[in-house]
């Protein structure tokens, strides 16, 4: 009979596959020194309370969305939402890119459409 792990088949919760992905969620949500802060905590991203423990956010991870595909990493549903139960999934880079915030003119602070875009570039 195998020894029986602390933390599921890994014997440190820093093995688990997903740990790194849960410490870049509590970086960039709650540090305001995170190069990506301004990003996710400074718009008001949170995490779940229960989230801020590694442990809770790996058991709920492994339970509900399974283990972590190659090619995969977290993404937030709504991307206006906290990382919270019922607003993570995994998605693919291109999956990603499709579920984002419309780009916004850094210099007047309104949203670009697409058409904007074209309109905005240099020598237009």
């Amino acid at each position: 009979m195998p020894p029986i792990m602390p933390f599921g088949p890994y014997k440190h919760i820093t093995d688990h596959p997903a740990y790194g992905t849960w410490c870049g969620i509590i970086q960039r949500c709650t540090n305001p020194n995170s190069s990506n802060f301004r990003l996710y905590g400074g718009r008001g991203i949170r995490v779940h309370d229960d989230w801020r423990d590694s442990a809770a956010f790996l058991t709920w991870i492994d339970a509900n969305l399974g283990p972590r595909l190659n090619g995969m990493s977290i993404d937030r549903i709504d991307v206006n939402g906290n990382y919270e139960p019922g607003n993570v999934q995994w998605a693919t880079k291109s999956e990603q890119n499709l579920n984002q915030r419309p780009p916004t003119c850094h210099a007047c602070g309104r949203l670009l459409r697409e058409p904007d875009l074209a309109d905005e570039a240099p020598g237009a």
